[in-house]
């Protein structure tokens, strides 16, 4: 069984759609794959990472752990970002390269399984904001982030309590349905098969060597660079992970596809700590799936000369102007969890 990254427009949820057939050549350039591209991104975020944990190794001090933690949260960021590119096999041609790369550089480093992510993302792009919504089933478990809207004294108890990871607990639900840990033992499927298994097994135990000897020579430096790539998922992750996917879907008109996913023009640090390559272009992404995430703003401004989509599609300024829009009740439709159920 082969688990496609193409998304049949007929499985689109809302019932007035944009159309697409005027932009069918734009995205078929757009759409090409080109690998030492997607080299150059995952060198992107390894380098600074690895940089950052090296200083942390030689200087673990907190006025050095604390902006390598930033530098480390930003990474793990575009590491699930990137993890979402290969999800739509946009990293690599080759379908088993793609993953093979994607699960041991990027997903399996921030506990994650790209084909077990790719069994719910795809159901998400189906059934976008309805009750089969796998993510809108985990958004409804976890309501601090995704009801509104909220008092300014709630929300900002909120941000607190994401950023000190207070409530990291909380989206655990959405993420275990992705974690290879916890599906290790249960049945072999396409979503997760065997040799998948077998290889994030040997990558666990290579890393647990290799920390095990660190921590038994140099137990101090090992301690500080395991905190520096544990704590920022606790705190910078979590909070960056809840403001975008509450960016994309939350207080939008489900009655027509232009307006049901929000895309978002951040500002640069926005870019770097919440969505990295591209991936603020939810709307464009969710109408052609296939357009890798670096070419979405390409594909944003060639969408935006067709005056119906500039004149109806959910544009915000700023992650900033997302909340101000949930907390003023000024976005179109019920700003709840799914929107205004179209």
């Amino acid at each position: 069984m082969t688990i496609s990254a193409e998304i049949s427009p007929d499985a689109i949820a809302p019932t007035a759609r944009y159309p697409r057939a005027p932009h069918t050549e734009t995205v078929r350039r757009l759409s090409a794959v080109r690998p030492l591209r997607s080299v150059g991104l995952i060198l992107e975020v390894w380098a600074p990472l690895v940089l950052a944990m090296t200083l942390v190794c030689w200087m673990p001090y907190w006025w050095v752990m604390i902006p390598a933690g930033l530098v480390v949260g930003s990474r793990q960021v575009a590491m699930g970002v990137l993890v979402h590119e290969a999800v739509h096999y946009s990293l690599f041609r080759t379908k088993w390269l793609n993953d093979l790369v994607s699960d041991l550089f990027l997903a399996f480093p921030i506990g994650m399984s790209t084909g077990l992510y790719r069994k719910t993302h795809l159901a998400h792009h189906r059934h976008t904001n309805t009750d089969e919504d796998p993510d809108l089933a985990a958004q409804k478990t976890e309501r601090e982030w995704f009801e509104w809207p909220k008092s300014r004294a709630a929300f900002y108890w909120t941000l607190v309590r994401s950023l000190t990871g207070l409530n990291f607990y909380r989206g655990i639900v959405m993420f275990k349905q992705w974690s290879p840990a916890l599906h290790l033992w249960g049945p072999v499927t396409p979503a997760f098969p065997l040799h998948t298994r077998i290889i994030y097994v040997l990558n666990i135990a290579a890393v647990y060597a290799l920390f095990g000897w660190w921590f038994s020579t140099a137990p101090w430096q090992a301690a500080a660079v395991v905190a520096v790539y544990l704590l920022p998922g606790l705190t910078v992750v979590n909070l960056s992970m809840r403001i975008r996917a509450t960016a994309e879907h939350i207080g939008v008109d489900n009655a027509e596809e232009i307006r049901a996913t929000r895309t978002v023009l951040p500002r640069w640090w926005e870019r770097l700590f919440i969505s990295p390559v591209g991936v603020n272009y939810h709307l464009e992404h969710h109408l052609f799936p296939s357009v890798p995430g670096p070419r979405l703003a390409e594909l944003h401004r060639e969408l935006m000369d067709d005056e119906h989509y500039r004149s109806t599609a959910h544009v915000t300024k700023g992650y900033d102007g997302v909340m101000r829009e949930l907390m003023t009740d000024r976005a179109p439709g019920s700003a709840t969890v799914g929107g205004s159920g179209g």
